[in-house]
């Protein structure tokens, strides 16, 4: 069971359930690691977790985190919010170097927000994780707010140029858009105990 402190089921748990059928198909379709995530202030926190068949892998592990500047997975999200809610939020970031491409500009990283927000996708070149590309995309909720966000975590020794990583968005976009129109649920406001 995946029950809060108070002993009441997780959130996260319902927006779990609901992804998991895409994230495998996902995973079948591009045969790449999908992970799911949620943000937790300037950070993602991984609730799920679907590896490749390949034995080489990145491994992501559900409860570990990230950066949102330097995630597919936070720069999706933190693309897709209000303009008001996502300076505050990029002005509080610290933009450590995770990588030699990690981009640590506050300028630099707006301009990758607003190229992500028009094509509907995200990157991380090795931004993380050296040897490591992730596509992300952004999981909306009923009320159009962003509240997740899916992502494939590609070795570069399987990347085959820019039109596989286009393939791969549209793979990501996809799901996204499933997730986002075929589930019930609904996680807090940022701040809540649930994601704590």
């Amino acid at each position: 069971d995946r029950l809060t402190r108070e002993g009441r089921m997780d959130p996260r748990e319902g927006l779990r359930q609901v992804s998991l059928p895409h994230l495998e198909r996902l995973r079948d379709r591009s045969g790449e690691t999908a992970v799911l995530s949620v943000r937790d202030g300037s950070e993602i926190v991984i609730i799920e977790v679907v590896e490749t068949h390949h034995s080489l892998a990145p491994r992501g592990w559900v409860g570990g985190r990230a950066p949102v500047h330097c995630s597919a997975m936070g720069k999706a999200m933190l693309a897709n919010l209000p303009e008001k809610e996502q300076t505050r939020l990029v002005d509080a970031i610290q933009f450590v170097r995770r990588t030699p491409n990690t981009i640590t500009n506050r300028l630099d990283f707006l301009a990758d927000l607003e190229k992500t927000r028009a094509r509907g996708w995200s990157l991380n070149r090795e931004e993380f994780t050296v040897g490591v590309v992730s596509v992300g995309a952004p999981i909306f909720s009923g009320d159009k707010r962003v509240t997740a966000a899916l992502c494939l975590d590609v070795p570069t020794a399987r990347l085959d140029g820019e039109a596989h990583i286009e393939r791969l968005a549209a793979e990501v976009q996809a799901a996204a858009r499933e997730i986002s129109t075929s589930g019930s649920y609904d996680l807090p406001e940022e701040g809540s105990s649930f994601l704590s």
